[in-house]
């Protein structure tokens, strides 16, 4: 029945969202992590002005796992964006590391892309069920009889 298919891309939607957000916490917490720790190894080795950087990409990886979690569009866009630096940075001359680095936010912001248009294009279209006008729901025919 076409509703029970309704339904099932409705399912499916939901689990691929939670995926890309377990894959998106996965991420930000590994540099999350990975910066905390720079921060307390760079304090030690040359004090408060060693850690600027480091702080600072903990704030924008903060600020980018909210994006997505809650903007999807956005966060999407914004991980594309950071994955495209990220490679032009590193790709000229380390193409593995320029894929170990970007890859993952790429591909967590066109997964993020995807399931925001699957949102707004199951939003767009009715049910199977609910094609009936409003004539055919009280019993009445197309030509009101």
């Amino acid at each position: 029945m076409i509703v029970d298919s309704a339904v099932a891309t409705g399912n499916r939607l939901v689990i691929l969202r939670w995926i890309v957000r377990a894959m998106l916490v996965l991420w930000a917490g590994f540099w999350l992590f990975f910066n905390i720790a720079s921060i307390f190894y760079w304090l030690g080795e040359e004090g408060p002005k060693g850690i600027v950087v480091h702080v600072l990409m903990t704030v924008i990886i903060v600020i980018l796992a909210l994006a997505a979690w809650f903007l999807e569009l956005v966060g999407g866009i914004l991980l594309i964006v950071l994955a495209g630096l990220t490679f032009y940075k590193w790709g000229l001359h380390q193409s593995v590391v320029a894929l170990t680095l970007s890859l993952p936010p790429f591909i967590i912001g066109v997964l993020l892309i995807i399931c925001w248009a699957r949102t707004r294009l199951s939003a767009r279209l009715p049910l199977a069920g609910n094609r009936h006008t409003s004539a055919d729901s009280k019993g009445k025919g197309a030509t009101g009889e």
